[in-house]
């Protein structure tokens, strides 16, 4: 593996991606956009999967900004359809039960008040440019985790869009 795709991390990091077979950025991001748990990787620790979060955290949302138009219209057909609808904002919910007390806390400052919560989150959240960070007592770990939260949601909605319910 050529080293230097992942330069900018921590040996112990470089070591948790070589065992994976990550030979750089965009092989962790599209680990992480299909659904793959980094702090679940052989020797990965809380701070660990945090450097390698905030490594590929640019990478992520430019590949999460590629889905375009086909990525709005997903949105829409899963909010339109009511069984979709209950069915993903079940998934999400039950997700968000996993979140930290801190995470949780932003997540629910974000999103309280807000008619269509879900909705509101995606708009605010995905389809435009936004920053955990920028929400109070939010820490880089909670920030970091919001991330991956909302990949978790890019995943959901491409997953519902290619289910049929009846």
């Amino acid at each position: 593996m050529n080293l230097k795709n992942l330069s900018g991390l921590s040996s112990k990091a470089i070591n948790i991606c070589r065992r994976e077979n990550f030979k750089n950025k965009q092989d962790i991001v599209e680990f992480v956009f299909n659904g793959g748990d980094i702090y679940s990787l052989k020797g990965a620790s809380l701070i660990s999967g945090n450097e390698i979060y905030g490594f590929i955290k640019k990478d992520l949302k430019l590949y999460e900004a590629h889905l375009g138009k086909t990525f709005l219209n997903n949105v829409k057909s899963i909010f339109s359809n009511e069984v979709k609808r209950e069915l993903f904002i079940g998934d999400i919910e039950s997700r968000q039960k996993n979140l930290s007390a801190r995470a949780k806390n932003a997540l629910i400052n974000l999103i309280t008040n807000q008619p269509e919560k879900w909705e509101y989150f995606i708009n605010q959240t995905i389809n435009e440019e936004f920053s955990f960070s920028d929400i109070k007592n939010v820490g880089k770990g909670a920030s970091l985790e919001l991330d991956k939260f909302r990949s978790y949601v890019v995943k959901l909605i491409s997953e519902y869009s290619n289910k049929e319910f009846a």
